[in-house]
């Protein structure tokens, strides 16, 4: 329990340090992103592109995030910015969505 208070004290955890690995070479200030929402309704469809996408790519990893304070939906800003409470990995979480079949499909709260 004690090292766990202490890592968060520091502000550091083991997402920035993946992140910081991959965007190694990169100024934080040269990255740029963007947000868009799809209609609920277009979430089976997303997660199902998302799936197909990446059902090659064996050297992706999908990361859960973990918010102590998960009030606010997690941008990459808020991955890489420090503070005694960091967003970490955490368990992926998912919602099932009722699409009329016997069984509902699951589709990812939030991922990296």
């Amino acid at each position: 329990m004690i090292s766990y208070v202490l890592r968060g004290l520091t502000g550091k955890s083991a997402l920035r340090k993946a992140l910081q690995k991959h965007f190694e070479g990169l100024q934080l200030g040269e990255l740029v992103t963007a947000a868009r929402e799809f209609p609920i309704i277009s979430r089976v469809d997303l997660q199902m592109a998302l799936d197909q996408m990446f059902e090659n790519r064996p050297a992706s990893r999908l990361f859960g995030i973990h918010a102590q304070m998960g009030h606010e939906t997690p941008t990459l800003a808020h991955l890489f910015a420090a503070g005694p409470f960091p967003m970490d990995i955490g368990p992926l979480q998912y919602d099932e969505v009722d699409i009329g079949d016997p069984v509902p499909v699951r589709c990812l709260k939030n991922g990296l």
